[in-house]
């Protein structure tokens, strides 16, 4: 039989606090009950516990997420519990009405925008945007569903291979980084000759506006 190591009911690990010995896995490996700070009670190998790699039931990896945070579509109700490998799971509210359990991470970061309602096209969109700008889920999901150019107020007219219009390219400065709009693409690339100083006939009113307003950071 495996031997336990010193454990104590009570004895206090980063946000963990030890109830009660459960078992020996299949390894040999004491397996304790935990009570996290968070209130959640949580199961773990208390050699892992006990050397600091497991300092909480999950919580602080996942701290960022609140009742009432909006990511998209979804807004975050209660957490629900942990998934495979301890992911951390909420409730959340879609604009639709429906509510789903998802892994709090995968929504976070954008990878998971709807109960499934949203067209995929358009959760794919939102989540490159947040990828390659930094946006949050929230933000990329606005850029995505843009289908007017913020300079001239027209859609895009370039299509792609398949024959339909493409989406609009999302402006940023690539000084600072920071993300400024949504463009169609001969004003994005009208944009780019403007900032280098091309004023042919004059400044154009229109590309000045633009770049006094207001960015997203």
């Amino acid at each position: 039989m495996a031997i336990q190591l010193k454990i104590r009911p009570d004895e206090k690990f980063g946000r963990l606090t030890a109830i009660s010995f459960v078992e020996n896995d299949h390894h040999g490996n004491a397996r304790w009950k935990f009570s996290c700070d968070c209130g959640n009670g949580h199961i773990a190998i208390a050699h892992v516990v006990r050397r600091g790699d497991t300092k909480s039931c999950g919580c602080l990896r996942f701290k960022e997420v609140r009742p009432g945070d909006i990511f998209a579509a979804l807004t975050a109700i209660e957490p629900a519990g942990f998934g495979r490998k301890g992911l951390q799971l909420w409730l959340f509210s879609c604009e639709c009405g429906e509510r789903r359990v998802f892994d709090a991470s995968r929504v976070r970061q954008g990878r998971t925008s709807s109960c499934g309602c949203a067209p995929p096209k358009r959760r794919s969109r939102a989540s490159k945007i947040t990828t390659m700008y930094g946006v949050s889920a929230v933000q990329a999901g606005v850029l995505a569903d843009k289908s007017l150019c913020d300079i001239c107020g027209q859609p895009e007219i370039v299509k792609n291979r398949n024959g339909h219009p493409r989406g609009l390219s999302v402006d940023h400065c690539h000084s600072t980084g920071v993300v400024r709009g949504t463009l169609c693409s001969v004003c994005n690339r009208i944009l780019g000759f403007y900032e280098k100083g091309w004023r042919p006939g004059g400044p154009i009113p229109a590309f000045d506006t633009y770049l006094a307003l207001e960015k997203i950071s």
